[in-house]
């Protein structure tokens, strides 16, 4: 390779001290060292890096070009070289964590500029998983942390699960829709008329199908909890909605809530991982669990576990 990492250090330094001497100066090196350097890779490349005609060398425009992309190879280099010392001190070069549709991304802020002040060489992978999916996601060991998973930790070996609270779902319609103005409890019979709404985003593998409230029942089923929301304000169909989502279209009357015969159960929230040796990145999230959970319980309004 005619280029090296040596030689673009010594056309990065000159370039930006201006001189031979004082680029010499800086890598602690001669400047007929560096000279030397700087023509056998002219020589190598068949190019003129420097105009020497004036006191202070110019880059040419070979030059210029050459530097421009010698920099962001240089910062690579760096770069690779951190993650390589990190690596070996148990730092993983990157860490996959999933966070639960309801989770406001706000609450986990605090904790990537806490994480990134003492490590900012693990990329941190965020993706967003459906209630059903998040477990099987960890369970195939396709992310590595879990903020906010719902429901039951399957029976995995190596999970770990860190309750944060549970949340109430609430049975809600558009104030316009037929079931706003039926007598309560709603009874199945009734409901079995009305199309149900729910979040669910099917995958071969996916645990659980998609339960209705009524067998038989007419249902749409969307991808992200935005999209429930906007089916039940549009009236076009009922559905559950936990009380955080809930509330604010409650209280400005573009939802009512209405009482059927037999509510859903609470939901409890997890912080859940799957390693029995972490390494430093997911052992930094996991000795602040206690703290995400009450993030959790406090952006969510979860009801502290027992």
């Amino acid at each position: 390779m005619r280029i090296t990492l040596d030689a673009l250090q010594v056309v990065e330094s000159i370039a930006r001290c201006g001189t031979f001497a004082l680029a010499g100066k800086e890598l602690h090196k001669a400047p007929s060292s560096l000279s030397y350097v700087v023509q056998k890779l002219e020589s190598d490349l068949g190019i003129t890096v420097f105009d020497r005609s004036a006191h202070r060398v110019r880059l040419t425009l070979a030059g210029e070009v050459l530097l421009d992309e010698g920099r962001r190879l240089l910062r690579a280099a760096n770069d690779l070289e951190e993650r390589v010392r990190r690596a070996e001190a148990g730092w993983e070069a990157e860490l996959k964590i999933a966070t639960d549709a309801l989770v406001p991304f706000d609450a986990i802020l605090p904790f990537i500029s806490a994480f990134q002040a003492e490590n900012s060489y693990t990329r941190l992978l965020f993706s967003q998983e459906l209630p059903g999916n998040n477990w099987l996601a960890l369970a195939t060991n396709s992310v590595d942390l879990l903020i906010g998973a719902v429901g039951d930790p399957p029976a995995v070996q190596g999970l770990f699960t860190v309750p944060a609270g549970t949340a109430r779902s609430i049975f809600v319609v558009a104030p316009g829709h037929p079931l706003a103005a039926v007598e309560e409890p709603i009874d199945c019979t009734v409901l079995w008329q009305h199309q149900f709404v729910e979040v669910w985003l099917p995958q071969d593998s996916a645990p659980d199908p998609l339960h209705t409230l009524v067998e038989g029942q007419r249902h749409i089923s969307v991808p992200t909890l935005d999209a429930k929301v906007s089916v039940l304000l549009s009236g076009l169909a009922c559905g559950y909605l936990p009380v955080c989502a809930a509330q604010p279209h409650i209280d400005k009357g573009r939802l009512v809530v209405r009482r059927l015969g037999e509510e859903r159960p609470p939901q409890t929230f997890h912080i859940a991982w799957r390693s029995n040796d972490p390494g430093r990145a997911i052992g930094w999230w996991i000795e602040r669990k206690e703290a995400l959970a009450n993030a959790l319980r406090q952006s969510l309004g979860l009801q502290a576990p027992a």
